[in-house]
């Protein structure tokens, strides 16, 4: 007897993440993706989970945030010094 794919709760088989799959059309080899590679994604361990945040705020947010800090710092630095330019003309006239 041959084995049969497990079903799901409306009926129609269901292929394993990966696995090999006839689309109609299409190729034997032809895999499933997108929502295989979602579902791989969020069954991430909690370790790999928090991994991939610690990444994020430290490869991106917070560098970028200190980018912004820098950037603000040199406009309000240029801004001191034309407001002192501007009051040492002041008092020479």
């Amino acid at each position: 007897m041959v084995a049969l794919p497990p079903a799901s709760p409306l009926g129609a088989p269901v292929a394993p993440v990966g696995s090999l799959v006839l689309v109609p059309g299409g190729t034997r080899d032809a895999r499933v993706s997108g929502l295989g590679s979602m579902i791989t994604f969020l069954a991430l361990s909690q370790a790999a989970q928090t991994t991939i945040a610690a990444l994020a705020v430290w490869g991106v947010l917070f560098p970028a945030i200190v980018t912004g800090l820098i950037i603000y710092g040199v406009v309000q630095a240029f801004g001191e010094r034309r407001a002192d330019k501007e009051a040492r003309n002041r008092r020479r006239y």
